[in-house]
């Protein structure tokens, strides 16, 4: 078995040792990329002849990202290569991955089992990126999920581009008649896809957007050329980003829509311009006017005709409004109205001062986002 140490080409820009990405924070020390080279997709007829991984050496005078490679020089070497790999992890508190839980993880899991070898693999917490890209395929536009794919959409270059079964043939050879230059191909396309990793790591951005502040820079009504229950006009909110997204973004929600592009972020509603109803929460206060169509409070009431006025109901004890209103996901703008009795969504009634709250704008913006099912 041979075990290659080199320095990374790339330095992960992404918040690691935060308890954003991990279920607990951790120094980047504790953090491992990893990636697994096999003969097959069954552990049950293929080995594993190589595992790499990207890690932060910051025993060193200046932390650097260091690249450690477990090579397995023929077949029998596969044993001492996961011993090996698990007395380098035995420290870690992560393993960040790509399909690492389908596949890497669960087919080591499996040699393991073969060599009744304890796994210490659930020890660490598994960070498997393209579990947590998948949901957002749609959104980013992606044409494709597998790693070599996310890493052409983000316009991330490889030094080789070579198949699987290219790479298990070359395998095949060294085992045969080692020679350098196979030993050179087959480390550097795991190097290259420890590389993807890091690099495709920002667009876990997407998955925390509800965790982020945004500030609120701008907003107006305009025409929009739908019709329907717009009337024809839209509510736009324009958001300042902490961060720079990598790629643009659309989401679809219920009632709105939100897109994303470089560090701003555009929220789109419809806005309804006629009559809402607002319903009293206290029932038992008011009397419904069936002439007038509204309810007024019983210190009011009391003077009205006894056949002019009835017990209010909850379906009956509302007041209308005339005005221009947008729809919310929750009743954070008050008062709150309806179309109709328990009928959804809620609205608020728009003014030029309804934003003027800088923390409820950014609430209100978390609150659209967790109605999206990415978030759920």
């Amino acid at each position: 078995m041979k075990i290659i140490h080199s320095a990374s080409r790339i330095t992960p820009a992404f918040p690691l040792e935060t308890s954003v990405l991990l279920d607990t924070a951790a120094s980047l020390d504790k953090i491992l990329f990893f990636d697994i080279e096999t003969t097959g997709f069954s552990p049950d007829s293929a080995q594993i002849y190589l595992i790499g991984c990207l890690y932060c050496n910051s025993a060193a005078e200046t932390p650097s990202w260091q690249m450690v490679q477990w090579f397995a020089e023929k077949p029998e070497d596969e044993p001492l290569l996961l011993r090996s790999f698990f007395a380098f992890l035995k420290p870690c508190k992560a393993l960040i991955s790509y399909n690492g839980d389908a596949f890497d993880l669960s087919f080591i899991r499996s040699r393991c089992r073969l060599y009744h070898l304890d796994c210490p693999l659930s020890e660490v917490q598994s960070i498997d990126l393209y579990r947590k890209i998948r949901p957002w395929k749609e959104a980013l536009s992606m044409p494709a999920l597998k790693q070599k794919a996310v890493e052409a959409f983000l316009s991330i270059r490889r030094e080789e581009d070579f198949t699987g079964r290219q790479l298990i043939a070359a395998y095949q050879d060294y085992c045969c008649a080692p020679k350098n230059a196979l030993l050179s191909l087959l480390l550097l396309h795991n190097r290259e896809d420890l590389c993807g990793l890091a690099q495709i790591l920002p667009l876990l951005i997407y998955t925390k957007l509800p965790s982020l502040s945004f500030f609120l820079i701008g907003h107006s009504i305009e025409e929009t050329t739908k019709t329907g229950e717009g009337n024809g006009l839209s509510l736009r909110l324009y958001y300042q980003s902490p961060v720079l997204f990598p790629v643009p973004f659309h989401l679809e929600g219920p009632f709105f829509a939100i897109d994303g592009n470089d560090e701003q972020i555009l929220v789109t509603l419809p806005v309804y311009c006629g009559e809402m109803k607002y319903f009293y929460p206290d029932v038992q206060n008011y009397y419904y006017l069936p002439f007038e169509d509204m309810a007024v409070h019983k210190s009011v009431g009391s003077y009205v005709a006894r056949d002019a006025r009835k017990k209010a109901t909850p379906k009956t004890c509302y007041t209308r409004k005339t005005g221009q209103f947008f729809p919310q996901p929750e009743n954070l703008y008050l008062p709150a109205f309806q179309h109709a009795y328990k009928s959804r969504p809620c609205y608020a009634e728009y003014s030029e001062k309804c934003f003027s709250d800088l923390p409820a704008a950014d609430t209100f913006l978390r609150q659209l986002f967790l109605t999206l099912p990415v978030f759920s």
